[in-house]
C-alpha cells in the first residue's frame, strides 16, 4: 500500500492561520498570549529541516517512536486522537502538505501541530521540513 518515500518535498510552508485553534490550545499550555504565538510564528518562523536532535526533544509528539515503515503503529496511534493516519501518508504522493510546527520556548521544543504528519514522515524514512519559530521565556 505505502511506497518507501515520496521522493520530492513532502512539506510547504503551513497556512498558519488555519492551524489558531492549535495556537490557542498552546498558548493557554503555556500561559501566552495566542496572537503573540500567531505573530512569533508569521514573522520570525522558517522552514527548516528537523534535526534529529530537536525531534528527539520534542515531548508532546508520538512520532519519534514509529520506525522506518511503520505505517501500522502509526495508523494505530493516529486513531486514539481521531486522526486518519492513511489519509495523510497517501496525501504525501499527490501533492506536499503542510509543515507540521514547532516552537522553541526556552531550551523546550514543543509541537504546535502536526504529529500526525510527522509520524508519516518517520514511517516513509523522511526527514521533514517543519517551520519552526521561536518565543522568549520571560521566566529565565
Amino acid at each position: 500500500m505505502f511506497e518507501k518515500s515520496p521522493g520530492r518535498e513532502v512539506f510547504r510552508e503551513p497556512n498558519l492561520e488555519a492551524e489558531r485553534g492549535e495556537f490557542r490550545r498552546v498558548a493557554s499550555t503555556f500561559g501566552i498570549d495566542d496572537s503573540v504565538l500567531l505573530y512569533q510564528a508569521e514573522h520570525e518562523g522558517s522552514m527548516v529541516k528537523l534535526t534529529d536532535d530537536i525531534w528527539s526533544q520534542l515531548g508532546n509528539t508520538d512520532s519519534y517512536q514509529i520506525a522506518a515503515d511503520g505505517h501500522e503503529a502509526a495508523s494505530e496511534i493516529a486513531a486514539t486522537y481521531s486522526r486518519d493516519y492513511h489519509a495523510i501518508a497517501e496525501q504525501v504522493y499527490v501533492e506536499p502538505i503542510d509543515a507540521p510546527i514547532i516552537m522553541k520556548y526556552g531550551d523546550t521544543y514543543h509541537l504546535v501541530s502536526g504529529n500526525t504528519r510527522l509520524m508519516a514522515a518517520r514511517a516513509y524514512g523522511v526527514t521533514p521540513n517543519v517551520w519552526l519559530f521561536e518565543v522568549a521565556n520571560n521566566a529565565e
